[in-house]
């Protein structure tokens, strides 16, 4: 795919992706987002990269379906930093450190599933593969992840309550026969991509949700937890009470292997006990969760 063939995919698609993306993005950071986007017309993303100043955060996946691109999407930190703020609800971090980029990375999947299942079925349908969220120091280690010529940069501005963030998107197809070979690009793994059509690549999909929907999980639902000494556990027997941490009325955890997913409160059903569920847990819960 040359340059102006990728360009005009780009223009054509990036009305809907904005749409979807300021949507889902208000509601995981709960703030109101307006995105301006000005694609380039230099198609020397070398010279597009060697402006910005540094550090910066980039963000690299590959959509697969049926066209295959390299993404890289290069953020200022202090727009991470905010972004995770606001995921968590707290303040904002001196400096970036894994636990934001964790997050970010929470954020970030959530965000593109969202254009994932927009875009499924369609011809535009795609899957996101290898992403990498990396702080990078210098210039010279970011040139060499792009071709030197063939991609498209944009600017994205993006402005919420009274500021305003720049983020910078390179795309560009896996099928360009740029200088720079894909062997040459730092932080980037080579994938040798089978052949599919569009309908094909959809069944597979498909296929592949199915096969996940009759896996096992288990459910396990807390009531409480307590801590005690050797010489007292020895000491129970029948009709012993073990107090427990949590208070009555408090709602109950249910973890789904191993993590916490929800809280509830109990219910019986049919001489059974059952939990309905009150509360599906945040993204906070989730980013902790990867620890």
């Amino acid at each position: 795919m040359n340059y102006d063939e990728l360009k005009s995919k780009y223009s054509d698609c990036s009305a809907q992706f904005v749409s979807i993306i300021k949507e889902s993005a208000s509601q995981l950071f709960k703030q109101e987002f307006g995105i301006e986007l000005d694609i380039k017309t230099d198609q020397d993303t070398l010279k597009l990269v060697s402006n910005e100043e540094f550090p910066r955060v980039y963000i690299r996946f590959v959509s697969a379906g049926v066209h295959q691109f390299q993404h890289l999407f290069s953020v200022e930190p202090d727009f991470v930093l905010k972004l995770y703020a606001w995921m968590i609800d707290d303040e904002p971090g001196d400096s970036v450190i894994d636990e934001h980029l964790e997050g970010l990375q929470e954020g970030i999947s959530q965000i593109l599933g969202k254009i994932q299942a927009s875009l499924d079925g369609e011809e535009g349908a795609f899957l996101i593969e290898e992403m990498k969220i990396t702080l990078t120091d210098s210039e010279n280690a970011a040139v060499t992840d792009f071709p030197e010529i063939g991609g498209v940069g944009t600017v994205c501005s993006i402005s919420m309550e009274e500021e305003r963030f720049t983020v910078h998107h390179y795309i560009w197809s896996n099928s360009d026969n740029s200088t720079n070979s894909k062997e040459e690009m730092v932080g980037v793994h080579p994938v040798e991509f089978d052949s599919f059509s569009s309908r094909k690549e959809e069944k597979s999909h498909s296929q592949n949700i199915e096969m996940l929907m009759d896996v096992e999980l288990d459910v396990l639902v807390e009531l409480g937890r307590k801590t005690m000494l050797i010489k007292d556990v020895l000491k129970l027997g029948n009709g012993s009470i073990v107090e427990l941490d949590k208070a009555a009325g408090e709602p109950l955890e249910v973890f789904i292997n191993g993590r916490k997913f929800a809280e509830g409160e109990v219910v019986v059903v049919d001489d059974h006990f059952g939990i309905r569920i009150t509360h599906l847990v945040g993204p906070k819960e989730r980013i902790m969760g990867l620890k």
